[in-house]
């Protein structure tokens, strides 16, 4: 009785699984080349479970009537056995294993497996019917050949497993920089590679993504302070440009005083203060491959530049948006 939702489910994800038999693509062939469990499940892992089982159960039947027949080549009456001919049934049964086979192999672009399994296709066909022992020798070759070769592909096939949390990650890269991008939406291409090398493991990857994060907030900060260079800021180095921006703070610290001006001066120079503190504490040693980094230290800095992005995006915006 409890085997009943267990065989349901299974015949809906086959069903499912056929509606994708067509696709002209492998289902991992997607932009991000995503494959979940489920999908597996429902395009190739069960059906291929199912028929390497069935074909290897075939195989096994008429290899043990083989050596039966090798062992007592005649009956008790004199006549040649024929328990292991290659029998109509036979024929019948590989055959529908063959054509059902097919399909999946075709849609999971396990190429090499189906040219072996066309050989054996053809083995089976009606033009090969004058010698059924001989028959049988050479599916049980064919059949032994294929499973070889298909358990050859399947382990070039190799998938990166993701935690569902990192999965979530991967999936929404952009969820924790919500004010980030309204405010330097230049930033966008460096969030979601940080967001996903820090998903995929990739954690000093991570990190140069995290600088480029802050590059955009630095530059936007000089262009709101005047800070002009001779030639494109993004030719500047980053200390070059910290240095003249706490030039300009410096200055706009005489004249008259106020609250909104104070209010300003620990904004900028707040700011000022983090852009030096990650030039020396990260970018300069990750951009000039000086250290490497672990999951934990990416992850920490991640969530330093999240948060300090986040604060800066509240009162400061790049030029591209202001003129918007």
């Amino acid at each position: 009785m409890r085997a009943r939702p267990m065989a349901m489910t299974m015949y809906r994800l086959y069903t499912d699984g056929n509606k994708s038999l067509d696709s002209p693509r492998t289902p991992w062939e997607t932009p991000d080349r995503r494959w979940n469990l489920l999908a597996m499940l429902r395009l190739g892992v069960w059906p291929l479970v199912n028929y390497t089982h069935e074909l290897t159960l075939l195989s096994e039947d008429l290899k043990t009537r083989r050596r039966a027949d090798q062992a007592s080549p005649v009956s008790s009456s004199g006549e040649l056995t024929t328990r292991g001919a290659f029998a109509s049934q036979d024929r019948q049964n590989f055959r529908l294993l063959v054509d059902s086979f097919g399909p999946w192999l075709k849609a999971l672009g396990l190429t090499a497996s189906l040219d072996r399994l066309d050989r054996l296709s053809r083995i089976l066909g009606p033009e090969h019917e004058d010698d059924e022992f001989g028959r049988s020798d050479e599916v049980l070759h064919n059949v032994e050949v294929f499973l070889q070769i298909l358990e050859d592909e399947l382990k070039r096939h190799e998938f990166i497993y993701l935690t569902p949390a990192e999965a979530r990650q991967y999936d929404d890269p952009l969820a924790p920089f919500a004010k980030t991008l309204k405010a330097f939406p230049s930033a966008a291409a460096d969030i979601a590679d940080a967001s996903r090398c820090g998903a995929l493991g990739q954690a000093t990857a991570c990190v140069v993504h995290c600088m480029g994060i802050l590059q955009s907030g630095l530059y936007a900060l000089a262009s709101d302070l005047g800070v002009t260079f001779p030639w494109s800021i993004e030719l500047e180095n980053w200390k070059n440009i910290i240095d003249q921006v706490e030039k300009r703070i410096a200055t706009l610290g005489s004249g008259a005083k106020s609250t909104e001006k104070d209010q300003r001066l620990k904004f900028y120079s707040e700011a000022a203060s983090q852009f030096r503190y990650f030039k020396d504490a990260w970018r300069n040693h990750v951009c000039h491959l000086r250290e490497r980094y672990d999951a934990h230290q990416a992850t920490s800095i991640f969530l330093h530049v999240t948060d300090f992005m986040e604060t800066l995006s509240a009162r400061l915006t790049e030029p591209s948006v202001k003129e918007v």
